[in-house]
């Protein structure tokens, strides 16, 4: 997901993997290998539950980011987070 704007805002009560078969839950509370970018401004996510970000998942901002979690959070080793600021 790619985004060029001041500000890209992701919320939810919670985010999921889902399984591409059926569209049902694969692994709950957890991204796994995506690929969320604001390529010129400020990235905000919020979960209002636990997350797990896995999977040589990337979050990238052009400015600010923000990751807002109301429980526990876990972030893998092959995740990347980054800051571009222009």
């Amino acid at each position: 997901m790619i985004a060029d704007n001041s500000l890209f805002w992701l919320g939810a009560g919670s985010f999921n993997t889902l399984n591409p078969a059926d569209g049902s839950i694969l692994i709950a509370n957890t991204l796994d290998g995506v690929m969320i970018e604001n390529t010129s401004g400020e990235l905000d996510i919020v979960s209002a539950s636990a997350l797990t970000v896995q999977g040589s998942s990337q979050i990238n901002a052009g400015a600010l980011l923000s990751l807002n979690v109301d429980g526990d959070f876990e972030l893998a080793v092959s995740v990347r987070l980054a800051v571009t600021a222009a």
